[in-house]
């Protein structure tokens, strides 16, 4: 009885064995394969963005060659009215750093002067002349 108990074990160890072997004897070339599939797919896509980057960096250098140098106007960036995309819109009265000139009967002033000096307390006076007209300010000071 126990002789015939390890013979059965025997087969079945055997041909679970000889199963897997064969198992693995398919799969591995299959797995390869497509393996070298994948590789090959990978390669040749990056092969075509290598082609469409360098297309496009040729592009830019030349649109870099054909464009005259051309010098920035600076007194379109810093102009005294600042551009409006909409008609509907008003312009803002004022923009930061920007020198109001006499408009209106108003003194001139600069955001320094809003600002006062480093330390120097503000005053409620200071602040509004810039709403008086010109000779009520002369008067304050």
């Amino acid at each position: 009885m126990k002789e015939k108990a390890i013979r059965q074990s025997f087969i079945f160890a055997l041909s679970t064995s000889t199963f897997a072997l064969l198992i693995s004897v398919i799969a591995v070339p299959l797995l390869q394969a497509d393996l070298e599939h994948l590789k090959s797919d990978v390669l040749s896509d990056m092969d075509g963005f290598k082609e469409a980057t360098d297309a496009l960096w040729n592009e830019l250098l030349q649109i870099e060659r054909d464009s005259a140098v051309v010098k920035r106007d600076i007194s379109l960036v810093y102009s005294y009215r600042p551009f409006v995309h909409r008609k509907s819109k008003p312009p803002p009265q004022r923009v930061y750093g920007q020198t109001i000139i006499n408009k209106s009967g108003r003194e001139v002033f600069t955001d320094a002067e809003l600002i006062g000096l480093p330390g120097e307390r503000k005053s409620g006076s200071k602040f509004y002349n810039y709403l008086l007209p010109c000779s009520q300010t002369s008067s304050m000071s």
